[in-house]
């Protein structure tokens, strides 16, 4: 017997709660730019600053790092790449920031960054899941 959509979704909900036991705000960014003297600002990573900044805090989540090989003009490197995995249908996307990323105990994870990209099977409504990567992280690994 197979269940209807909405006990479907609660049921994979359920399913999932144990493993996004991280916590973290997102910050979606207005399309208001902030001009200074008739130039756009940047932010340190030269992403350009904006207001109407909504910010939406307690949202699970698991930070991971995963390691990734990266191919360039200059060869491949396997590097280690911060992801976070949320439910399916969180609203952060592309260009959105996160930050305090905490664990069950509330200690700080990660403390700022950008979502670089999500894996296009969660886009497609393939999966249960968004993995996103992330960028110009902020880590607060090895600061303890």
């Amino acid at each position: 017997m197979s269940l209807p959509g909405a006990q479907l979704a609660r049921a994979v909900r359920r399913a999932m709660r144990p493993l996004l036991a991280h916590r973290y705000s997102r910050v979606t960014v207005g399309a208001t730019a902030t001009i200074v003297d008739d130039a756009q600002t940047e932010d340190a990573w030269g992403n350009p600053n904006a207001t109407d900044a909504t910010i939406v805090t307690g949202l699970p989540c698991m930070y991971l790092t995963a390691r990734r090989l990266r191919t360039d003009d200059n060869g491949s490197v396997v590097v280690d790449t911060p992801t976070l995995t949320v439910y399916h249908d969180d609203s952060l996307s592309v260009g959105d920031y996160v930050q305090n990323v905490t664990d069950t105990d509330g200690t700080v994870l990660l403390a700022y960054a950008a979502v670089e990209s999500i894996d296009p099977a969660a886009e497609a409504g393939a999966s249960v899941v968004k993995v996103c990567v992330l960028r110009a992280a902020t880590s607060m690994e090895g600061a303890l």
